[in-house]
């Protein structure tokens, strides 16, 4: 009788740890699941910035002033529109 209490309660403990190692799995999860999610968007943004880039200097590459005012002007700050009549409105 002895041994089957005992041995009932060691399956107890067994499935207690495995409990408690399964929320622990659980926590590490999601932490790491927000922290790639961060990443993903730090990702996008890199990528932007190297499309902007290539696309910078293709339009260096090219010296077509005319399709440099055309595609930057966006990009330009309205102060510099006001005083160069170059930039489109």
């Amino acid at each position: 009788m002895l041994c089957f209490v005992f041995i009932t309660l060691s399956m107890l403990g067994g499935d207690a740890v495995v409990l408690w190692q399964f929320h622990l799995v659980r926590a590490q999860a999601e932490r790491m699941n927000n922290i790639d999610q961060k990443l993903v968007v730090v990702l996008r943004v890199h990528t932007s910035l190297l499309t902007f880039h290539d696309k910078l200097e293709a339009l260096a590459q090219s010296e077509d002033a005319g399709r440099l005012v055309t595609e930057a002007g966006p990009f330009v700050p309205q102060s510099w529109r006001t005083r160069n009549e170059q930039w489109p409105p």
